[in-house]
C-alpha cells in the first residue's frame, strides 16, 4: 500500500515537471488567439459603424453650419419684413383716416350738376352783358338823335350826317324810322320825305327822341350784370371746390389702396419666409439628428478600434521574444528543444554561426515557439557550445533570438532524473511536491505502524 501511494505521487510530480512549461505557453497562445478573435470582431464592428457613418454622411447634402447660416439669414429677412409691415400698416391707417375725413366726397352726378349750374350761370352772365351792351348802344343812339332833333340842320345831308344814318340805304333808313317810332305820310320812307316830315314836325320829333332815350335807359336799368357775375362766380367756386374735394378724396383713396396693397404684399412675403424658415428648421433638425448619429457611430467605432489596438498591444507584449527554455546541455541522446516567447507563425529561420540551417535539421512547434533540433543534426555537431540564432519577423520588423547548445563528452549513464527544464520556478515547485509526497509517505507509514500495534 505504501509503495503504491509513493509511486503515484512521484508519477504526478514527474508529469508536472514536463507539462507545466508547455501548458504555460499554451495559455499564452490561447490568450493571443482569444485576443485575435476579439480584435477581428472589434475591427469588424468598427468598420460596420464607420460604414453606417459614411452612409449617413452621404445623405447629408448640406452641413448643419451652412443650414444654420441660411436659417439666420431667413430670420433676419423675417425681422426686416415684420418691421416693414408695421411701418406700412401705420402708413395705410394714416391714409385711410385721411380718406375717411374727406368723405362724403361729391359724386359724379353731383359734379355734373354743378358743372351744369356753372355753365347756366355763364350763359346768364353772357346774356346780361349782351343786354347791357345793347342798352348802352340804344341809349347812345337815342341820345344822338335827341341832340340832333333839338336843332335840326337846315339841309337834308347835314341832318342825316349828324344822325349817322345813310339816307341812301333803305334798310338803315327804315331802322331809324322804326327806332324813333315815327309815322309819316309816305308809303315808303326815303331820305327826302323822312327829313321833310321830321323838319315839319320838329317838336313832335323831339318828344319822340326824348321818349326813346327814356325807354332805352329804363331798359338798361333792368339789366343786372353784377348779379349775373356774382351768380357765375358762386357757381364756379362751388364747382371748383367740389372737383377739388372729389380729387382729394380720390387721391387719398388711391394712397390707401397702394398702402393696403403693399401691406398685403409684405404679409404674403412674410408668410413665404416663415414657410421657408419652417422647412429650414425641419431640415436642420433632421441633419443635426443625422450628424449626432454619425458622430455617435464614429465615436463608438473609434472606441472599438482603440480597444482593438489595446488588445493588439497586449498581444504584442505577450510575445517578448524572451527565451523561456534554452537548448542547454545535450545529454547525448534523443532530441533537444528550446522554448521562445514568440508567435510560431512569426518564425522565419534558424541559423548556426550565421549560416541558415535546412528545415530538415529542426522542427517548429507551438507553445509559444518550440524549436526542436533533430537527433541526426545534433549528432553532426562537435563537442562544445554552439550559438544559434532564431530569426522572427513581425510588424515591428526582424527580431533575432540567441540560443545556445552545449555538447559535452559522452559519459557513463547515470540514474534517470527528472529532465532539466531550465525553469527554476518549476523546479522549486517540483521540489515542494516531492517533499509533500515524502511527508505523505511518512504519515502513511506512521499510521500503518499504529494500526499494527
Amino acid at each position: 500500500m505504501k509503495k503504491r501511494v509513493l509511486s503515484i505521487v512521484l508519477s504526478a510530480v514527474l508529469a508536472l515537471l514536463f507539462v507545466i512549461p508547455v501548458s504555460a505557453h499554451t495559455d499564452t497562445d490561447d490568450k493571443f488567439k482569444e485576443n485575435l478573435d476579439k480584435i477581428d470582431k472589434l475591427f469588424a464592428e468598427a468598420q460596420k459603424l464607420e460604414d453606417k457613418a459614411a452612409a449617413l454622411a452621404a445623405q447629408i447634402a448640406v452641413s448643419p453650419g451652412v443650414l444654420e447660416d441660411e436659417l439666420n439669414a431667413l430670420l433676419e429677412q423675417k425681422a426686416a419684413a415684420e418691421t416693414a409691415l408695421k411701418e406700412k400698416q401705420a402708413e395705410a391707417k394714416a391714409a385711410y383716416d385721411t380718406w375717411q375725413a374727406l368723405l362724403p366726397a361729391p359724386t359724379d352726378e353731383e359734379l355734373e350738376q354743378l358743372l351744369n349750374d356753372f355753365e347756366a350761370a355763364q350763359a346768364d352772365y353772357n346774356t346780361e352783358v349782351a343786354n347791357a351792351e345793347a342798352a348802352e348802344a340804344v341809349i347812345s343812339k337815342a341820345t344822338t338823335y335827341l341832340n340832333v332833333f333839338s336843332k335840326i340842320p337846315g339841309n337834308q345831308n347835314d341832318f342825316y350826317k349828324a344822325l349817322g344814318v345813310n339816307s341812301s340805304d333803305d334798310d338803315e333808313l327804315l331802322e331809324f324810322v322804326n327806332f324813333i317810332n315815327f309815322s309819316f305820310s309816305g308809303k315808303k320812307p326815303s331820305g327826302g320825305n323822312v327829313w321833310s316830315s321830321l323838319r315839319d314836325n320838329k317838336d313832335g320829333c323831339l318828344d319822340i327822341a326824348i321818349a326813346a332815350v327814356t325807354a332805352a335807359k329804363l331798359a338798361a336799368e333792368s339789366v343786372d350784370v353784377d348779379a349775373a357775375l356774382a351768380d357765375l362766380t358762386a357757381a364756379e367756386q362751388a364747382y371748383d371746390q367740389a372737383v377739388a374735394a372729389a380729387s382729394a378724396a380720390a387721391a387719398a383713396e388711391e394712397a390707401y389702396n397702394l398702402a393696403a396693397g403693399s401691406v398685403a404684399e409684405i404679409e404674403s412675403a412674410l408668410e413665404f419666409i416663415e414657410a421657408l424658415i419652417a422647412e429650414k428648421q425641419a431640415e436642420l433638425t433632421e441633419v443635426t439628428g443625422m450628424m449626432e448619429k454619425l458622430t455617435a457611430a464614429l465615436t463608438k467605432a473609434q472606441a472599438k478600434r482603440t480597444k482593438a489596438e489595446k488588445l493588439q498591444a497586449e498581444n504584442h507584449e505577450l510575445y517578448d521574444f524572451s527565451v523561456v527554455k534554452d537548448f542547454g546541455v545535450y545529454d547525448g541522446k534523443g532530441t533537444v528543444d528550446a522554448h521562445i516567447n514568440a508567435k510560431h507563425t512569426d518564425f522565419r529561420k534558424l541559423k548556426l554561426g550565421g549560416k541558415t540551417l535546412s528545415e530538415d535539421d529542426y522542427k517548429i512547434g507551438e507553445g509559444s515557439t518550440v524549436v526542436i533540433l533533430t537527433e541526426d543534426f545534433i549528432g553532426e555537431l562537435t563537442e562544445g557550445t554552439h550559438d544559434f540564432t532564431a530569426e522572427f519577423e513581425d510588424q515591428d520588423g526582424t527580431r533575432d533570438v540567441e540560443l545556445h547548445l552545449t555538447i559535452e563528452p559522452i559519459q557513463e549513464p547515470e540514474p534517470e532524473t527528472a529532465p532539466q527544464t531550465g525553469d527554476r520556478d518549476i523546479t522549486a515547485f517540483a521540489g515542494v511536491l516531492v517533499l509533500a509526497a515524502l511527508a505523505m509517505a511518512v504519515a502513511l507509514k506512521r499510521k500503518s505502524s499504529g494500526m499494527t500495534a
